[in-house]
C-alpha cells in the first residue's frame, strides 16, 4: 500500500513539474529587452575585487520612463548566490560591447544582464530543452510503472 502511495506521489511530482516548466516557457517569451549603445556606462560594479565573495555585479535601466537597478546576471536565481560564477561573468564581459538587459513587463524589477544584443536568447529556450527532457524522462516512468503494476498484479508473490 505504501508503495502505491509514493508512486501516486512522485507521478504527481513529475506532472506538476512539467507543468510548471511548461508555465515558465509561456511567461519567459514575453520578456522585453532594454538596449544601451553606451554598454558599461549604465553598468556599475560595487565591491568588485578578485576576492570571489565581495563581488557583485550592479546596472540600472530605464522602464517608460522609470529607472531600476539589478544586480541579477543569471536567469536562474539559484545561480546569482555563486559568487565565483560572478566574477568570472564579470571578468569575461568586461569588453563586450553592447549589454541587454531583459526585464519583466508585468514586472520590471525583475531583469536579468545578458552579454551582446541576442536576438534568440538561450535562457529563453531553456525551458523548452527542459520541458523536452522532462518528457523523455516522465513518459517511460508512466510507463515502468504501469507495466510494473500489471507484472504485480499477474504474478503476485
Amino acid at each position: 500500500m505504501i508503495n502505491n502511495a509514493l508512486r501516486r506521489v512522485a507521478q504527481y511530482l513529475l506532472i506538476s513539474g512539467g507543468l510548471l516548466i511548461l508555465l515558465a516557457l509561456m511567461l519567459s517569451g514575453e520578456w522585453r529587452d532594454w538596449q544601451d549603445s553606451s554598454s558599461w556606462q549604465h553598468v556599475t560594479t560595487s565591491d568588485f575585487t578578485i576576492q570571489p565573495k565581495n563581488s557583485s555585479a550592479r546596472y540600472r535601466y530605464i522602464v517608460d520612463g522609470q529607472q531600476y537597478e539589478g544586480g541579477r546576471i543569471y536567469f536562474f536565481v539559484l545561480a546569482r548566490f555563486q559568487d565565483d560564477r560572478v566574477l568570472r561573468w564579470l571578468e569575461f564581459n568586461r569588453q563586450a560591447e553592447e549589454l541587454t538587459v531583459y526585464y519583466d513587463p508585468d514586472l520590471p524589477q525583475r531583469s536579468v544582464l545578458v552579454r551582446g544584443g541576442l536576438e534568440d536568447p538561450w535562457f529563453l529556450q531553456f525551458p523548452i530543452i527542459c520541458g523536452v527532457a522532462g518528457l523523455f524522462v516522465l513518459i517511460p516512468v508512466v510507463i515502468f510503472g504501469s507495466l510494473w503494476r500489471w507484472l504485480q498484479q499477474q504474478f503476485p508473490n
